[in-house]
């Protein structure tokens, strides 16, 4: 779909549009080999070592992994899974630029926008922070919030606020500006089970406003007031999954916490968003928390683009101790230093720093295991280390755990632990490894093989297939190579439309691109990569564009130190190549267009839609026959 906004709307949001600072906001980008090209760990597939690359200088990304790139738009349309005309109002919000009048605030199936929904949450926030801080209704909710020791600054800083109890007052401010069914896209109101009308999903509960990492709220987060609302009302509620927002995606305050993580390389997990608050007023910038989930692979996921060391705080209490035990398999095998902190008192982290201080709590965060040391020594606290039997109990507690472990067999991290394990129980390492070749036998025959890959979407998947496969044959090459000279020497394209014609090209990708390039040219515009990427609003010809023009300058590289003469003679050596190897395919096409002319004189030798190739194949043929026998 079009966004139906003109070209230089397109191009003033992208010249207000730093890629580096953008791409940034989600993954931690840095210098590769000291000059201006950024890498980073690439958020569109499990990256472990960083294939994602950032120009700068041509504005554009680029995974050589994955395949995916592109400009300031394709990465949102990638990040959002949105289309174009979204990006663009998403871009232009981030840049400070209205949009003009003429474009649509609603989706093509009368929906609202990302856009839209967007400015309703943000609306809503100014709404809760307002009354928190000037409505009588919300005395109570300050008077809440100043005995668990959140100050003014700390409040301003998240944005807390507050919902009253009525159940009306979202639907009533903002009667003149929202819609019911604008408030329940973003799961601030729902309809009434009986009757009539819509309910205020928070009721007479503090607001948490939550972010995504571009600092965007995308829900809430609420705690009931002690003594007001239904008894058996949650303590915490975090708004419901909607198209803005998964929790199991997102954690909380990583949209503040993300300088001091990268200034310090490390970042610290809570469980629950008010003592992720606390730690932050504490002083413990580089804190976020999970919304009422277990630390999931995704949020693990999330975090490692900005730091390989995580410290997972849990309560000090039984539960604490249990929920943290409970999370070990999923995380032994990440790609990160992954530490647990169960607290030393039954507190939780907000009241131990009230208690404490940050000195105290800073003590434990540096003195937290590993993921496994962890477990190790809660094993040993209940079997002990005195007997043989007692550490091959010990041992078979931390084998079940590297069972379990997905990706955890046969790595080098597994090499390293059973060394280590064996020297802190006295056994044997090729005793400890015996048990675990033991166990995982055991545990084949009861449950059948997985063939390799990664699962999406109920299919599984080769985690090391490009996401835009480049056709290898020699024709698709050769397209490839046409396409390279198009977009980087500006007197390739008139000797192109001489000797190629679109519809001769095989893959659809290219076929698109070629069009777009001739249609550029035959409008008085050079088809280079600025001016193509500028004139598509087509993610995936975007990302094509970004690996034609990375790879036809990696090609020209070693000529740029001969000079710009050198460059051009070099293009013009692999334009007249490619062209030269184009028409010999011509001619052999042409041969094969004669031998299948002489079978239609055989009933059934080609049935209809060969015939209707064949008539196809004949009439380009001729007219490009024509056009050389012209010139």
């Amino acid at each position: 779909m079009s966004s139906g906004v003109g070209a230089d709307f397109k191009e003033l949001v992208r010249a207000r549009t730093d890629i580096a600072q953008l791409v940034g906001e989600r993954v931690a980008l840095q210098s590769r080999r000291g000059g201006r090209e950024l890498i980073g760990l690439c958020p569109f597939h499990d990256d472990h070592n960083p294939s994602l690359r950032v120009d700068p200088d041509r504005q554009s990304y680029k995974c050589w992994s994955c395949g995916e790139g592109g400009d300031c738009y394709t990465f949102v349309q990638k990040m959002e899974n949105v289309g174009f005309p979204e990006a663009l109002e998403l871009l232009a919000t981030r840049a400070g630029l209205e949009m003009p009048r003429r474009s649509s605030y609603l989706n093509a199936d009368g929906k609202p926008t990302r856009k839209e929904l967007f400015d309703v949450l943000k609306w809503a926030e100014n709404e809760f922070y307002t009354c928190l801080k000037t409505s009588s209704e919300a005395a109570a909710a300050r008077e809440y919030l100043k005995s668990r020791n959140f100050g003014p600054e700390t409040i301003e800083k998240f944005r807390l606020g507050y919902s009253p109890l009525d159940g009306q007052f979202l639907q009533r401010r903002g009667r003149d500006r929202f819609n019911s069914a604008q408030l329940a896209a973003v799961r601030l109101i729902a309809q009434r089970s009986e009757g009539e009308g819509f309910y205020e999903y928070f009721r007479g509960r503090v607001m948490f406003p939550i972010r995504d990492a571009s600092a965007r709220t995308v829900a809430f987060g609420g705690r009931v007031l002690p003594g007001v609302g239904s008894p058996d009302a949650p303590k915490y509620l975090n708004s419901a999954d909607s198209p803005l927002f998964a929790k199991n995606k997102l954690v909380f305050a990583l949209d503040v916490a993300r300088p001091a993580i990268a200034q310090r390389d490390s970042c610290v997990v809570m469980e629950g968003y008010a003592d992720c608050i606390m730690a932050h007023q504490f002083g413990i910038s580089n804190a976020v928390a999970t919304l009422g989930t277990a630390l999931t692979e995704n949020h693990v996921g999330v975090l490692k683009r900005f730091t390989r060391k995580v410290v997972l705080v849990f309560d000090g209490d039984q539960a604490g101790r249990d929920a943290a035990e409970k999370s070990l398999p999923r995380f032994l095998s990440q790609e990160v230093d992954l530490r647990i902190l169960t607290l030393t008192t039954e507190k939780d982290p907000a009241d131990f720093l009230t208690a404490k201080g940050a000195d105290a709590f800073g003590e434990l965060l540096d003195s937290a295991p590993e993921a496994w040391e962890y477990k190790l020594r809660l094993s040993i606290e209940r079997h002990g280390l005195v007997s043989v039997d007692a550490r091959e109990r010990v041992v078979a507690e931390m084998l079940e755990l590297f069972r379990q472990a997905p990706r955890f067999g046969g790595s080098a991290r597994e090499n390293i632990v059973l060394n280590r394990l064996a020297f802190r129980v006295g056994l044997a390492e090729s005793r400890i490894r015996e048990m675990l070749a033991s166990d995982r036998r055991k545990s084949a025959t009861q449950k059948p093989a997985v063939p390799s890959g990664q699962i999406s979407g109920g299919k599984i998947t080769d985690s090391k297939s490009p996401t835009h496969a480049v056709p290898t044959s020699a024709v698709g090459k050769l397209e490839r190579e046409l396409l390279e000279c198009a977009i980087s020497d500006p007197l390739a394209i008139s000797a192109l439309q001489e000797v190629v014609a679109v519809e001769e090209f095989r893959d659809e990708a290219h076929r698109r691109l070629l069009a777009l390039c001739y249609g550029l040219a035959d409008s008085g515009t050079s088809p280079l990569y600025e001016n193509v990427i500028a004139a598509t609003e087509e993610a995936d010809l975007k990302s094509l564009l970004v690996t034609l023009e990375a790879t036809a300058r990696a090609k020209m590289q070693t000529r740029r130190l001969d000079g710009p003469q050198a460059v051009l003679t070099a293009q013009q050596a692999l334009l007249s190549d490619s062209l030269r190897l184009w028409k010999q395919r011509v001619d052999v096409h042409a041969a094969s267009i004669g031998r299948l002319a002489a079978q239609t004189n055989s009933p059934g030798a080609l049935d209809a839609a060969q015939l209707d190739h064949l008539r196809r194949a004949m009439e380009i043929h001729g007219e490009r026959a024509r056009a050389n026998t012209t010139t």
